[in-house]
C-alpha cells in the first residue's frame, strides 16, 4: 500500500486472464466522517468495465458474509454507515465477466453526539450543561479499548478526567464537579486490537467543545458507576428491589447485592458460592411478594434452573428448580411459578413446566404483570401498523377473561408502552399515540378509565416511566428539558423530589423501602435519595488550624437512629484512614481536634454511620496547617477526658486550669507546677451541659466554651 495527497491506495498484481483489479482511494488515515452522512467510496477505472460489484461491511464481519452487495456503473460508490470501523473490496464486470476482488480498503466512522454511539443529557446547543454528567457510550467494536478524556483546553493537557476501558462492554459513567462556566473538550478515542481482521489505527476519534453553567446535579443523587465503575458502569442494568437491597446481575462480577442506604455492595458468583450463582440472563433476579430473591441461573446447554435464597445469602440452604422448557427466558415471576419467552408462558408445577399460552405467529410478549392469580399480558402486534393490546388471563383455567386495547376506552392509546397494578387493582398504562409520539398515563380505578396527560397534569408529554412503591403508591419519570419525579396524590400529580438539570434522561424508576428512587437508564444505575434513606442532614462541615492541629466541627439535623460520625484523614484526596470518631449523643453540634495533621494540605471527609451500620459520606474538605499561636481544647462535646493542647511558651511554667458554670460561678480548679505540652482533665464528674474553661499563667489565658454529654 502506498500514500499519495493523502489518501492510502492499494495495488494488486493483475491476473491478465482476468478483469483488471480496481485500486481504492481510501480516506486518509485521520479522516473520521460523523455517521450518517454520506461517504464517497472511489476507486480507478478498468479499461473495458461495464459495472463494479462492491461489497462494505463492518469489521466483525470477518469473511463479508453479511456485506451490502451492489453492482454500480461508475467508480464513485456512496455509502451511508453507521459508525465505527468498517472495511470494502470492490471488483470490476468485463463483458459479464467477473474479475478478482481488489484488497480490502478500511475506514472508520465517528459517532453523532445523542444520535449515534455516544450520549450526554446535556442542552442540544452545549450551553449550560451541569457541573456533573453522566456518559453513555456503546463502543464501535467490541475488540476495541476505549478512552474518554474532557479538559479545559484543546490539546488536552492536564485532563480534568480521563479514563480507560475495557474492550467487551457498553461505557456508562459520571464524570463529577467540572468547573463552572467554562469552556470545556471532550474527546472518545478507540483503538483497534483486533489485528488480524483490521489494521493497527484507530477506530474512532471524536472531539467536540461545551460549556458549564453554575448548575450541578442535587446532592441526593449518586450515580453508581462513581462507586465501582468495572461493576455499575453498563447501560440498562436490570434490578429487582428486596426490603434492604437491590439486586442485579452483571456478565462478567455475578450477582450484586447493594445496600439501598449505605451503596456497599458484594458481589457473588460461581467461584464465591460454590457453584451456585451464575450469570447469563437479561433479568436474572427477581423478587416475590415477600421480597425474598430469586435468580435464574444457566447450567449445561442451553438448560436454567432457578435459585431461592434463604435470608438473601446465597448457601446451601437455598432451593434449587431445574427449569427444563426450551427456549430463552424473557423473564419471570417467582410468585406465581410464570416464566415466559417471547412467545410462550409456562408455569412451574409439581409435575413440571407447563406451557399456559403461545401466542399468535404475528405478537410477541413485552411484559407480564400478575395480581390474584390473573396475569396481564402486554402484546406487540406485528401484522399491521404497529399496536399493543393486554390480555387478561386466569392463570387457573388459562382462560382469556378479557382485552384492554385502544377500542376498549377512548382514554387508551394504540401503542401501550408499559402496565402497573397496585394492590387494591387499579390499573396504570403507560402509553404513546403513534402518529405524534406523545406519552399519557391512562388510570382504570376499578369503575371506569380516565386520562393523564399534558393539558390536565404537570409533567408534559415526555413519561420515561411509571413505577410503585413497595405500599403501592403510584409515581412517574417525565423527562424534557429536565427531568423529574412525580407521584399520584389522590387524584392529582405533584413533584416528588428533586429535580434533575439532565435533558433525555429516560429510564426505567423503581422506588424502594425509603421511597428513595432508582432510575436505570443508559447511563447506568442512579439513585436519588430520600429524606428517609439517609442517615442525617449534614448542615454544616468545616475545619479550621489552631496551632498544629486541625479542629473539625460539623452541624447536623435529622439525627434519628444515628450510631456515630468516623472522621477520615487523606493527604492526596484519594486514600483515607480513620483518625477518630465521635458517638451520636443528644446535640446538633460535633467538633473534633486532629493532633497530628500533616505539613501542607490536608484532606478530610465525615462518614455518618446510623445503628443498622448504613452510612453516609460528607463532602471532602481540605485545609492547609498553619503555624497559628493558640491552645486548643478538645473533643468538644467532651465526655469524660478533655485534653488542653498549650502554646510553647506556656510549656514548663506554673498555671492554672478553671471551669465555670453557665452562671459564671468557678466550679473547678487545677493547679500546675509544670505545664506540660498536653493536658488532660478529668470532666466525668460535671453534669450535661455547657461550661467556660480557662487556662491562665504569667504569659497569659486562654478560655473556649465545651459541652459536656452523657
Amino acid at each position: 500500500m502506498v500514500l499519495q495527497n493523502g489518501q492510502i491506495r492499494s495495488k494488486i498484481r493483475i491476473d491478465p486472464d482476468q478483469p483488471d483489479v480496481p485500486e481504492l482511494i481510501e480516506p486518509a488515515n485521520n479522516s473520521f466522517p460523523p455517521a450518517h452522512f454520506s461517504l464517497t467510496l472511489l476507486y480507478s477505472n478498468v479499461p473495458g468495465a461495464s459495472a463494479y460489484r462492491i461489497q462494505v461491511t463492518s469489521l466483525t464481519d470477518s469473511d463479508f458474509a453479511y456485506p451490502s452487495d451492489d453492482i454500480i456503473s461508475s467508480n464513485q460508490y456512496p455509502y451511508t454507515p453507521y459508525f465505527g470501523g468498517y472495511k470494502w473490496r470492490v471488483k470490476a464486470i468485463v463483458d459479464g465477466k467477473e474479475g478478482k476482488w481488489s484488497e480490502i480498503g478500511y475506514f472508520s466512522i465517528n459517532p453523532r453526539l445523542n444520535i449515534t454511539g455516544l450520549y450526554l443529557p446535556i442542552p442540544d446547543d452545549l450551553l449550560n450543561a451541569p457541573r456533573t454528567i453522566p456518559i453513555a457510550y456503546s463502543p464501535s467494536n467490541y475488540y476495541s479499548n476505549t478512552s474518554i478524556t474532557i479538559a479545559d483546553n484543546p490539546g488536552f493537557s492536564n485532563p480534568l478526567f480521563q479514563r480507560n476501558y475495557k474492550p467487551f462492554m457498553e461505557i456508562a459513567d459520571v464524570v463529577k464537579d467540572l468547573p463552572a462556566n467554562t469552556q470545556l473538550y471532550f474527546r472518545v478515542q478507540e483503538r483497534n486490537t483486533d489485528l488480524i481482521n483490521f489494521p493497527d489505527r484507530d477506530l474512532i476519534d471524536y472531539v467536540f467543545s461545551f460549556t458549564t453553567g453554575n448548575t450541578n446535579g442535587p446532592p441526593a443523587l449518586t450515580f453508581l458507576s462513581e462507586k465501582d465503575q468495572h461493576v455499575f458502569g453498563r447501560m440498562n442494568p436490570k434490578i429487582a428491589l428486596s426490603k434492604g437491597h437491590v439486586w442485579l446481575g452483571v456478565l462478567d462480577a455475578g450477582f450484586i447485592k447493594l445496600d439501598q442506604k449505605a451503596l456497599t455492595f458484594q458481589a457473588f458468583n460461581r467461584d464465591n458460592t460454590d457453584g451456585l450463582l451464575g450469570i447469563g440472563l437479561d433479568n436474572p433476579v427477581r423478587t416475590d411478594n415477600e421480597l425474598n430473591v430469586h435468580t435464574i441461573n444457566p447450567t449445561d446447554g442451553n438448560k436454567f434452573r432457578k435459585v431461592k435464597l434463604v435470608n438473601e445469602v446465597p448457601s446451601s440452604e437455598a432451593t434449587v428448580t431445574p427449569i427444563h422448557f426450551v427456549g430463552y427466558v424473557q423473564d419471570f415471576n417467582p410468585q406465581h411459578g410464570v416464566f415466559w419467552t417471547q412467545t410462550v408462558i409456562f408455569k412451574e408445577t409439581n409435575g413440571g413446566f407447563v406451557a399456559l399460552r403461545q401466542v399468535s405467529e404475528n405478537q410477541f410478549i413485552r411484559d407480564i404483570r400478575f395480581r390474584d392469580n390473573k396475569a396481564w399480558i402486554l402484546l406487540v402486534n406485528t401484522d399491521r401498523d404497529y399496536s399493543t393490546e393486554i390480555l387478561v388471563m386466569d392463570l387457573n383455567d388459562h382462560d382469556l377473561i378479557y382485552t384492554i386495547n385502544f377500542e376498549t376506552s377512548p382514554a387508551i392509546e394504540n401503542v401501550i408502552d408499559q402496565i402497573e397494578i397496585q394492590p387494591d387493582g387499579k390499573v396504570w398504562l403507560r402509553q404513546t399515540d403513534f402518529s405524534t409520539l406523545d406519552n399519557s398515563i391512562a388510570y382504570f380505578d376499578g369503575s371506569s378509565w380516565s386520562l393523564f396527560n399534558s393539558e390536565n397534569a404537570p409533567f408534559g408529554n415526555r413519561i420515561s416511566s411509571i413505577g410503585l412503591s413497595p405500599s403501592g403508591k403510584p409515581f412517574l419519570l417525565s423527562t424534557g428539558s429536565e427531568t423529574q419525579v412525580y407521584k399520584f396524590n389522590n387524584t392529582t400529580w405533584e413533584k416528588a423530589g428533586e429535580p434533575l438539570p439532565y435533558r433525555k434522561f429516560e429510564g426505567d424508576l423503581l422506588i424502594d423501602t425509603y421511597e428513595s428512587f432508582w432510575i436505570s437508564n443508559r447511563f447506568g444505575l442512579a439513585r436519588l435519595a430520600s429524606k428517609e434513606a439517609l442517615p442525617v442532614t449534614l448542615v454544616n462541615f468545616s475545619a479550621a488550624p489552631e496551632n498544629n492541629i486541625v479542629v473539625l466541627t460539623w452541624q447536623v439535623t435529622d439525627q434519628v437512629n444515628m450510631a456515630s460520625y468516623v472522621i477520615e484523614h487523606s493527604t492526596n484526596a484519594k486514600n483515607f484512614h480513620v483518625i477518630g470518631q465521635t458517638p451520636a449523643v443528644d446535640t446538633t453540634f460535633y467538633s473534633f481536634a486532629h493532633a497530628n495533621p500533616n505539613p501542607g494540605i490536608n484532606y478530610f471527609r465525615l462518614k455518618s454511620t446510623e445503628l443498622d451500620a448504613s452510612f453516609v459520606y460528607s463532602k471532602v474538605i481540605k485545609v492547609s496547617l498553619n503555624n497559628l499561636d493558640d491552645i486548643v481544647f478538645y473533643p468538644n462535646p467532651a465526655t469524660d477526658q478533655l485534653q488542653v493542647k498549650l502554646r510553647h511558651d506556656m510549656i514548663g511554667q506554673s498555671g492554672q486550669l478553671s471551669i465555670f458554670a453557665r452562671d459564671g460561678k468557678r466550679i473547678h480548679v487545677n493547679k500546675f507546677e509544670k505545664l506540660r505540652a498536653q493536658e488532660s482533665i478529668n470532666v466525668s464528674n460535671l453534669e450535661a451541659g455547657n461550661y467556660l474553661i480557662q487556662i491562665e499563667n504569667k504569659n497569659g489565658s486562654s478560655s473556649r466554651a465545651i459541652q459536656i454529654v452523657r
